[in-house]
């Protein structure tokens, strides 16, 4: 069962190209041309955008919010795709919710990082011990995947609709 039939989206784990959580892109070899791709954060827009389209067309007429939570890995992914989803904070015609719950990492939005109980920025020797601290998926400095790397108006355009947007850590 480990082979997925053709047309079947899937990532095949590695990090950071392959990772779903870190809303890379799908494995070519899912394509029909075995070229095409898809971020696993395009996946969860196309969700909410065809929840969008169902609740307007009348379909789901009692549909007011929507929820994305995930635990582990799936709180991973819910909270880095709240940081760039491309869907509006309030987007209508209902609310969204990112919950994310009991990840094994956060993107951090800043080079500063836990330490003495409170936010700074790692001295010298553990920058040197771990250069890659910054980039992604821990931090935003670099290496993030594409669809991530063209929202519109950069980083600091995602991290302003992330503050507006309804995220509760669990």
């Amino acid at each position: 069962a480990d082979g997925p039939p053709p047309s079947v989206v899937w990532w095949n784990g590695t990090f950071p190209e392959g990772c779903w959580r870190c809303g890379a892109e799908s494995d070519p070899r899912a394509s029909r041309d075995g070229r095409s791709t898809v971020s696993s954060f395009a996946v969860l827009d196309a969700l909410l955008d065809a929840l969008g389209a169902a609740k307007t067309s009348g379909a789901l007429p009692s549909l007011r919010r929507v929820v994305l939570a995930g635990h582990s890995s799936g709180g991973q992914i819910v909270q880095r795709h709240a940081i760039f989803s491309r869907v509006p904070p309030r987007p209508q015609p209902f609310a969204v919710r990112h919950v994310a719950a009991n990840p094994s990492s956060y993107a951090y939005f800043g080079p500063e990082r836990w330490r003495g109980g409170r936010l700074a920025l790692p001295d010298a020797a553990a920058r040197v011990r771990c250069p890659d601290y910054d980039s992604w998926h821990w931090g935003l400095a670099s290496r993030l995947p594409p669809f991530a790397a063209s929202t519109p108006g950069g980083t600091n355009a995602a991290l302003a609709l992330f503050a507006a947007r309804d995220v509760v850590y669990l």
